[in-house]
């Protein structure tokens, strides 16, 4: 065989492989990268519905996707993104996408991300908390939001447009600490503990970054974020 037949076929196994090897490691990034190509009917620009979503949920659905939109542009200005929306039945869901819940959750892939919503996310408080994660998502990049956004910050600036009462911190309380808060950089260090832990860290990054914003202005995020995307470290940019 030719060296050229031999890089040939080298090439074709990588194309083929990987995308497999992909799927089968992440199955849910996968889903979102092919969704155009899951049987699923799209109710309007980028939403997707299963074949259980009846056409009063999907009417009703897009409303809210309106309301959500318009809670962002509200207190941060206008957005850009414009993630893929799949809503479903949680068996429907969890079809395409395991261990989906019945809420919500935003999946990411290099070019862009999927905000899954099941029977318990129509609200538009939690539309709006996935809307903006793809938000930032988009406006910092792909690989820059792996490699600069802690999980604190993520959670606690989708948490500004996410007015569920649970998640409001209470004077009581007395401050946050702030250096128990930025601890929590990776998914696995702030998705910990029971219901009451975890409502608590969502509190805690909320605050925080509600304090943060007093100070930046919550016209300047974006600013904030297309640093970010231009290479600046994100703890130096926080901190200053």
């Amino acid at each position: 065989m030719s060296a050229k037949w031999a890089m040939t076929g080298l090439i074709v196994s990588v194309l083929v492989i990987v995308p497999i090897a992909v799927a089968l490691a992440q199955p849910q990034a996968a889903a979102c990268a092919t969704i155009s190509y899951r049987g699923l009917d799209e109710v309007a620009p980028g939403i997707f519905a299963s074949s259980d979503v009846t056409p009063g949920q999907k009417l009703d659905f897009v409303r809210l996707h309106v309301a959500a939109k318009r809670r962002i542009a509200d207190t941060f200005g206008a957005t850009r993104a414009s993630p893929v929306i799949v809503i479903g039945s949680t068996q429907a869901l969890r079809h395409l996408f395991p261990d989906s819940s019945s809420y919500a959750a935003t999946i990411y892939v290099p070019y862009r991300s999927c905000v899954i919503v099941g029977p318990k996310g129509h609200d538009v408080d939690i539309l709006a908390h996935e809307e903006l994660h793809a938000e930032v998502h988009h406006r910092v990049g792909h690989w820059h939001r792996l490699a600069q956004i802690p999980t604190w910050f993520d959670e606690g600036l989708a948490m500004q447009v996410d007015n569920r009462e649970r998640y409001i911190w209470s004077l009581e309380f007395g401050d946050v600490d702030s250096g128990s808060v930025k601890r929590w950089t990776s998914r696995a260090q702030f998705f910990t503990g029971d219901d009451a832990e975890l409502t608590r860290h969502y509190a805690m990054a909320k605050e925080e970054v509600r304090l943060w914003l007093q100070k930046l202005g919550h016209g300047n995020l974006y600013d904030f974020l297309e640093r970010i995307r231009r290479g600046d470290g994100f703890v130096e940019r926080y901190e200053e």
